[in-house]
């Protein structure tokens, strides 16, 4: 019963606040649908979400190690680079991937299968890429390794800013295999710097805050690409009626010569990605070097810095 008291306020706080993934989605989505900031409904629900996350924020920095979700570990620098580089990378590339099945069931026709199929040169990618960039982070440190992948999903996305009505397949492949490899060297890594860099008693709440901000950073980034590709097709195409579900009533040879403006709204959404995406190079070049992490021959000095980290994990005790 204690222990319930003690977290209350963290727990009627936290609660409502990790609401703001679904109103945050919900306020970005009336801002789309009426155009911009002007609707009182969309903006008033960003505002709360906002606020509610602003309160429990400052009660988490508060109660420091004893809060329900410890942001006091963002003051470490590796670790708060590494969340950094997970939450940009995330609204990206998360983002990204509702865009890609889209494109090609809206502009290529494909079906549900060919569209699945079509997507697999990602998740090879991916697969290759991981146990690969372990081993390189473990040998010549995060800082190197993570940017190059953040560099390698650059290079995949900005070939997807060109996409057409009639962009080759071979293409399209080669650059989702190169966002994949990307992908893999990017996530995973980071993930793990982030826990090698807080002290081995406080991993638990690490995982719990690199969870919610890999959550939030995939649903606003699939919201944010969403509403951009809905605004850039309003404007490409000001003539179709009820936007994406005005596509089905078209009759065949409308729907083909709307492709080509179609891909020009998936072509400006995906800049935005690649722009978010090159956001996440800032805190992956601050991540620590390899004689930096913990789990280096430095890392006994770690506990023996002070008399502060012993009185913490008393504290925990």
């Amino acid at each position: 019963m204690r222990k319930a008291r003690r977290w209350g306020p963290g727990l009627l706080l936290v609660s409502p606040s990790i609401i703001l993934i679904a109103i945050f989605v919900y306020g970005m989505s009336e801002i789309g649908a009426s155009g911009g900031v002007g609707g009182s409904t969309g903006l008033a629900a960003i505002l709360v979400g906002l606020v509610l996350v602003g309160l429990f924020s400052g009660h988490a920095l508060h109660r420091g190690h004893r809060a329900l979700i410890d942001l006091s570990l963002l003051s470490d620098r590796g670790y708060a680079a590494a969340a950094g580089t997970n939450l940009l990378v995330g609204v990206a590339l998360f983002g990204a991937l509702i865009l890609l099945p889209l494109y090609f069931q809206i502009v290529r026709e494909e079906s549900p299968l060919d569209i699945g199929l079509l997507l697999m040169p990602q998740g090879i990618g991916s697969a290759l890429a991981m146990p690969i960039a372990g081993r390189l982070t473990d040998q010549i440190g995060a800082r190197v390794v993570i940017p190059a992948g953040v560099v390698l999903a650059l290079a995949g996305t900005a070939a997807y800013t060109q996409v057409g009505a009639g962009t080759s397949y071979g293409f399209l492949a080669g650059a989702l295999f190169v966002i994949g490899l990307g992908l893999g060297t990017t996530i995973v890594p980071s993930m793990a710097v982030a826990y090698q860099s807080v002290p081995r008693e406080a991993v638990g709440q690490a995982t719990s805050t690199i969870n919610v901000i890999q959550r939030i950073a995939a649903s606003v980034g699939t919201a944010l690409l969403a509403i951009v590709l809905q605004r850039r097709i309003a404007a490409e195409l000001p003539t179709l009626p009820d936007g994406l579900a005005g596509l089905d009533r078209l009759p065949q040879q409308a729907r083909s010569q709307a492709a080509p403006a179609l891909a020009s709204a998936f072509g400006t959404t995906f800049w935005v990605a690649f722009a978010l995406l090159a956001a996440a190079l800032v805190p992956a070049l601050m991540l620590p070097a390899a004689r930096e992490s913990p789990m280096s021959p430095a890392a006994p000095r770690r506990p023996t810095s002070g008399s502060q980290p012993q009185g913490g994990a008393d504290e925990q005790r």
